[in-house]
């Protein structure tokens, strides 16, 4: 339940940072410990973010390329991507 929840935010933080500089990230009651119930609380920048999927986005680039080759489509025939 709790990595659930961390997904669907991870999710809306990307969203947001496509319009954002900065989005912040809030998981209230995540899990419970002895003192009672923990809270999760971020603030995740754009420039954090493209540092964190760097990687992911340079293994994607040339599979997306021939794609783009094999469709006969250029990189500016794509108006929106989603990831």
């Amino acid at each position: 339940m709790a990595l659930q929840r961390f997904k669907d935010e991870a999710e809306k933080a990307k969203i947001n940072l496509s319009s954002q500089v900065e989005t912040e990230i809030n998981l209230p009651f995540i899990a419970m410990n002895e003192n009672g119930p923990v809270n999760f609380s971020t603030k995740l920048s754009r420039s954090e973010f493209e540092k964190m999927t760097k990687d992911l986005v340079e293994r994607t680039k040339h599979p997306v390329e021939d794609a783009l080759k094999e469709a006969k489509l250029k990189a500016t025939d794509v108006d929106q991507v989603l990831v």
